[in-house]
């Protein structure tokens, strides 16, 4: 019998600050002028694809159940998602909700041509995000996948000056 594995979903970690600017949530190395710091030190960072109906929704995968019986988290989950997900249309992704809530969903109903989401957790263990981001600021020494998701400027004045 197939033995199912803990979840694992892909995280990187990023040292720096939580910074909240109106509405939008951003990440710098260091809390910067005209900002509300939200949290400074050590963070995890999970990664989500949006729901295809329902854009709003996200889920982070922790867990991914082929159709054929086999089971992939991690490094291996997520290369699979990004390049191989029309291969099993109706295998299922197992993973947490922005709310932090539990949820399961067949690939079939991901939208893998969307946008990236990107969560900022307080700890590894959390399954209730701080903050979903919407930029990185500054010079940062950020994991690749971080900046291949969310987009990154120099200071605060780039970005607040990005349309």
């Amino acid at each position: 019998m197939v033995q199912i594995p803990p979840r694992e979903p892909i995280e990187d970690t990023f040292e720096g600050a939580l910074l909240r600017y109106a509405t939008a949530y951003l990440l710098a190395p260091e809390p910067l002028a005209r900002t509300e710091v939200v949290a400074q030190g050590a963070f995890t960072l999970r990664y989500g694809l949006r729901y295809l109906e329902t854009p709003s929704k996200v889920i982070v995968p922790g867990l991914l159940a082929l159709d054929y019986g086999e089971f992939l988290t991690g490094e291996d989950m997520w290369d699979f998602l990004l390049t191989r997900h029309n291969m099993f249309p109706r295998s299922e992704v197992v993973g947490h909700r922005a709310d932090g809530a539990e949820d399961m969903i067949v690939l079939k109903r991901l939208d893998f041509d969307a946008p990236k989401a990107v969560f900022v957790y307080q700890s590894a263990d959390a399954v209730v995000p701080l903050a979903r981001l919407d930029a990185a600021i500054g010079r940062i020494e950020a994991p690749e996948r971080l900046l291949e998701y969310v987009p990154h400027y120099e200071a605060l004045e780039d970005w607040t000056r990005r349309e």
